[in-house]
């Protein structure tokens, strides 16, 4: 069995081959022309006003590095409180408490599956934000892409560096949104209710983040698949199904990968000072047992 270190190092090493593949293809210049247009704003993306491959560098690395630690900051340690607050008061009638489960090991299938679900509700927010249409795609393309999809009548915001623009802005905000569930699930929150004197009904008992992650779930999950259906069908139309399959894979393992620091900086940084915060002032609750049941 891999230990925890040994795999917080696999996650590492899998960010370190992502920077070195990203500063490879999209960053560094390696051709005359390409260091000569390094730092020139004639063929610059104009979201921030850089050439192409320091545009790069900040969609790939410093947005989600940066702005997801900051966002992660921000929702555990300010939102999380908050949102029990609220929690409290709408279920007045429930009183919270904790399990104390130990010391859990990092587990690669908790990260993936937690990595899928961002990236179901960074597309699902994608997905509302081209339903309203409320961007100017231009922002995220070269002059040249914009020719292009104008030339072709394909539409732009489908075009893959404005899909994977859009995806890196969107990740901070997701990993925070995130971040509160994983908090609450991690100290192991419960809350429960008690039956009023002998009226035989069976009292009622839950993890708190179940209720915040289902709606986030479903939301995510549904969104998602009305955005599949639309790119689904931009793509048949335009005869590239299998490029569309490709942009979308290759989008979505960059987020993943990209947002891997931030992850582990939530795991061995922010978790144990959570786990201690939410717990404070609630009484421990017993787990049981197997072994109790039958005795």
């Amino acid at each position: 069995m891999i230990d925890e270190k040994k795999k917080i190092k696999i996650l590492l090493v899998v960010y370190i081959i992502f920077l070195i593949n990203m500063l490879m293809i999209g960053i560094i210049p390696f051709t005359d022309e390409a260091r000569k247009n390094f730092f020139s704003k004639a063929n610059a993306i104009p979201l921030f006003g850089l050439s192409h491959q320091l545009n790069n560098l900040v969609i790939y690395i410093v947005i989600p590095l940066i702005g997801g630690t900051i966002f992660l900051i921000i929702f555990t340690f300010i939102i999380t409180p908050l949102f029990l607050r609220l929690k409290r008061q709408i279920w007045r009638n429930y009183k919270d408490a904790y399990i104390d489960i130990g010391e859990e090991p990092f587990y690669f299938k908790k990260f993936l599956k937690r990595g899928i679900f961002m990236i179901l509700l960074n597309i699902g927010i994608i997905g509302v934000i081209y339903n309203l249409d409320i961007l100017d795609y231009r922002l995220f393309a070269s002059p040249e892409n914009v020719k292009w999809a104008t030339e072709s009548g394909f539409p732009l915001k489908y075009e893959n560096n404005v899909l994977i623009g859009l995806m890196s802005l969107i990740a901070p905000f997701v990993i925070g949104i995130w971040s509160v569930g994983w908090a609450m699930d991690d100290a192991a929150l419960i809350h429960y209710r008690l039956p009023k004197g002998d009226s035989g009904k069976l009292f009622e008992i839950e993890p708190i983040h179940y209720r915040y992650n289902s709606l986030i779930k479903g939301y995510a999950g549904i969104s998602a698949l009305v955005f599949y259906i639309g790119v689904i069908i931009y793509y048949i139309v335009y005869g590239m199904p299998i490029y569309f399959i490709f942009i979308l894979s290759i989008a979505a393992l960059t987020i993943l990968a990209s947002t891997i620091p931030v992850y582990l900086i939530y795991w061995k940084l922010c978790r144990p000072r959570l786990i201690k915060k939410l717990r404070k002032n609630l009484i421990e609750v017993e787990r049981i047992t197997e072994i109790r049941v039958k005795s």
